[in-house]
């Protein structure tokens, strides 16, 4: 028997999946019951340490030292002064830290580095 085919022990009604963020259940189209679970993505269990360096960046370009800036919590002029260095790390954290990361460092056009690789 396939989840499409459950059936709700309630009314008897059949059961539909529905997922939104970690939440994910099975309710029934007919009545009120529910079955609720929690599934956390596998990268908020990953206890690797990665480390975020920075390979290249303009000192020049506003959308560069403020990525920096925001993700170091760092003023914009030693924000400016990471980016002069040759590699500049930003951070070091878990995998649920570095992801949201990533993504400001790529969406501002910064070359970058994520050590060990980031599978994520």
């Amino acid at each position: 028997m396939s989840i499409s085919d459950s059936i709700c022990p309630d009314c008897g009604g059949l059961l539909e999946v529905r997922r939104q963020g970690a939440s994910q259940g099975m309710f029934c189209t007919l009545c009120s019951w529910a079955l609720l679970t929690t599934r956390l993505p596998d990268f908020l269990n990953d206890a690797t340490s990665y480390r975020v360096t920075v390979i290249s960046g303009d000192v020049d370009n506003s959308a560069h030292v403020q990525a920096v800036a925001s993700l170091t919590g760092l003023a914009l002029p030693e924000a400016r002064a990471l980016l002069r260095a040759p590699a500049g790390l930003v951070f070091t954290g878990l995998a649920y830290e570095v992801a949201p990361m990533r993504e400001t460092l790529a969406e501002a056009g910064l070359d970058f580095r994520i050590e060990p690789p980031f599978p994520w």
